[in-house]
């Protein structure tokens, strides 16, 4: 496999995650909407929707899967056909940053949505007083997400750097060749 094809099915496995999680959500709001009387049909909407995004985001990131895989996998400097097969440990941890910001950001969008759907359902000052802390959280993971999306290979040299501080660069060479 080259890095193109781990990524793009990391992708993929993400994208089934994240529908399997909308669909199991879904079901259980549907669920619990149907036997309590109480909630009432006044705002379904603010209930159903904003569980829909992981279902559409699911979707979409399977959709776009390979376009996401050609960005994360992109070739830094040399065009050598064999340097795209050639999947190094530093690739593998790029491509895993990758994932886990992409994670983050389309896992903090739908609480994000919810959020503002319910803020302005309500327009009350006491729901914005637990609405703003929730989505204040949702918004720094987006933000966080987003940084490691876009800074994996920032990552991946900042842990070499930290495994490789303070050791001799031919005693890092020469561990690196008996491994």
């Amino acid at each position: 496999m080259i890095k193109e094809e781990i990524s793009g099915l990391a992708c993929k496995i993400l994208s089934v995650f994240l529908i399997i999680q909308g669909v199991s959500a879904i079901a259980n709001v549907l669920t619990y909407y149907i036997t309590s009387p109480n909630i009432g049909n006044k705002y379904p909407g603010n209930i159903f929707f904003p569980l829909i995004f992981y279902v559409l985001l699911g979707i979409l990131l399977w959709i776009f899967s390979n376009k996401l895989s050609k960005m994360m996998t992109k070739k830094e400097s040399s065009d050598d056909s064999n340097e795209n097969t050639k999947i190094t440990p530093n690739d593998i941890q790029r491509i895993s940053f990758s994932v886990l910001g992409l994670f983050f950001l389309v896992n903090s969008i739908p609480p994000i949505i919810s959020g503002l759907t319910n803020y302005y359902a309500a327009h009350q000052f006491d729901s914005s007083i637990r609405w703003i802390p929730n989505v204040a959280g949702y918004a720094t993971q987006f933000i966080i997400g987003l940084f490691i999306l876009i800074g994996s290979q920032g990552l991946v040299n900042l842990l070499k750097a930290i495994r490789t501080a303070g050791v001799k660069e031919e005693h890092f060479e020469k561990r690196r060749i008996d491994d």
